[in-house]
């Protein structure tokens, strides 16, 4: 199961880019690439692709919002679209997954 149909919401030019701006990783900072690398490829690649640059589910490579950890963390946590949730990727794996989707740039 998905998360169910999601729709954008409507905002101002000036208010999309203020939801842009990087966030403190606050409780999601100091995470592995290394370690993440290996969960990416466990729970991510699936949908995401090997490279993170996309197949089912969105490419993750070089996007704004892996800079508001937050944000992140309840897409997983909650789901979003067709990404089914998951509720038990801790705090630390989710630090990792970022650490390391933060790693791999476009060519």
């Amino acid at each position: 199961p998905d998360a169910g149909a999601w729709e954008p919401e409507p905002i101002l030019a000036s208010d999309a880019v203020k939801r842009l701006e990087p966030q403190s990783d606050g409780v999601f900072a100091g995470g592995s690439a290394e370690t993440g690398k290996g969960l990416y490829a466990e729970r991510c690649s699936g949908c995401h692709g090997a490279d993170a640059r996309g197949s089912i589910g969105l490419d993750l490579v070089e996007r704004p919002v892996l800079y508001r950890a937050s944000e992140v963390a309840a897409n997983i946590r909650m789901g979003r679209g067709k990404m089914a949730p998951v509720p038990r990727m801790t705090d630390r794996e989710i630090a990792d997954v970022l650490a390391y989707l933060r790693t791999l740039r476009l060519p």
